[in-house]
């Protein structure tokens, strides 16, 4: 395992390990992991490298969904609830629970 190369909140990793987790790299990480069920392919600096030129993770997830991994995964437009049932099973590895689920 390597340490980050970075000083700021958004590190460039030189590792497959990530352990930016409250910064904007560990969470665009996490959005990855929830979307596509499975750690990103490394290509370091790569996932937080739209963050630190300014964008917000609401864009970058939104380029997750409009990928083609993801249309390959979960259809060209899942609807909501095939969506949420998806991020249960990816996040939690459960079926969702009824207040959970309607919420």
């Amino acid at each position: 395992m390597t340490p980050c190369s970075g000083s700021s909140g958004c590190c460039s990793w030189t590792g497959p390990v990530g352990l930016d987790i409250a910064g904007t790299g560990g969470q665009a990480y996490r959005l990855y992991q929830a979307a596509f069920d499975r750690t990103r392919t490394w290509r370091p600096g790569l996932l937080d490298h739209g963050a630190r030129q300014g964008e917000t993770l609401v864009h970058v997830a939104n380029g997750f969904l409009g990928s083609a991994e993801f249309a390959a995964q979960y259809g060209a437009n899942p609807t909501n609830e095939q969506y949420v049932q998806a991020l249960y099973q990816n996040v939690l590895h459960r079926e969702p629970d009824a207040a959970g689920y309607d919420y």
